[in-house]
């Protein structure tokens, strides 16, 4: 099993091309490629295609001479706001970054389903499903296109009135299942572990329930209560244990067949420790993944 980092804090110190070098430097096979700094009313998403996807092409070979995979690809954030005249420029802008998926010869994306504020426990649910299915349809002909698989990522909302993190869409394994099989080609699911200890089941479980469907992961931990994005075991809950059973965990990948990668999603680990830091706490996550591979035997 081939081992992942998203390239958030490397590109925030170093920028693009140097970050990709430095990472495969820290002993990583590859990346999730985090689209999160790029301004969608910005200067690079009104290039047209042929120059947008060279720009992504360029950095594809600054990865490939270092050595380091683009695994998969993160777009910016939100898919879908409340101020319902933006939508349709942020849809285009969702759009347009599976082409840089495409250009860093990127086999996956991940992009977040649309989360409408009511869409809370049960609530608005069925709503929130025609508005999603409406989005991922305009996506679904670009990512056959280009022969880039869509990773449904399981998300969280926010209860106002109990003041925690409460269940939205896809929180659940059903509902990421729903959302692949609805669309079909071009559509898989990314399981995000931490975000499954704040608003649905058990990592493990979920990756029992899901199945066949899992092609990505988003790897983190956290305190049970906050979307900390840390390193795994670190997700102190008060017991002194991480909130994830990563046992469980690694033992229903191997139940299901994953064939993925493990990509850590965990940029919060190393801002904590700063910019100085920033080469150690990856090369520490490095090795954190190395031994999770070894221990459970990828």
């Amino acid at each position: 099993m081939k081992i992942c980092v998203d390239t958030a804090p490397m590109v925030a110190k170093y920028g693009e091309a140097e970050a990709l070098r430095r990472i495969a430097d820290c002993g990583f096979d590859g990346v999730d490629f985090g689209m999160f700094h790029y301004d969608m009313d910005g200067e690079l998403f009104r290039r047209s295609d042929e120059d947008f996807m060279a720009f992504f092409a360029d950095l594809y070979e600054v990865a490939k001479s270092a050595g380091l995979e683009i695994s998969q690809v993160h777009s910016p954030m939100p898919s879908w706001v409340t101020e319902q005249s933006r939508n349709p420029h942020i849809w285009a802008c969702q759009k347009k970054s599976i082409l840089a998926a495409a250009a860093m010869h990127s086999p996956y994306i991940v992009i977040h389903p649309c989360i409408p504020p009511q869409y809370r426990y049960d609530f608005y649910r069925a709503e929130s499903r025609a508005i999603n299915k409406e989005f991922f349809t305009l996506l679904q002909p670009t990512l056959i296109e280009r022969g880039v698989k869509l990773g449904v990522e399981n998300m969280f909302n926010w209860d106002p009135e109990k003041e925690c993190i409460c269940p939205t869409v896809c929180s659940s394994a059903e509902e990421m299942n729903d959302y692949a099989d609805m669309m079909g080609e071009g559509f898989c699911v990314c399981l995000d572990v931490g975000h499954s200890s704040l608003s649905g089941e058990a990592a493990g479980t979920m990756v029992r329930k899901i199945g066949k469907r899992l092609e990505l992961l988003h790897v983190h931990d956290n305190n049970g209560k906050s979307d900390q994005h840390t390193a795994p075991m670190l997700g102190l809950n008060g017991k002194g244990m991480s909130s994830v059973d990563w046992d469980d965990f690694a033992a229903a990948l191997h139940e299901v067949g994953y064939q993925g990668t493990l990509s850590f999603e965990t940029d919060t680990f190393q801002k904590m420790y700063g910019p100085d830091l920033l080469m150690e706490s990856t090369r520490m996550l490095a090795a954190i993944a190395r031994n999770f591979v070894e221990k459970y035997h990828f």
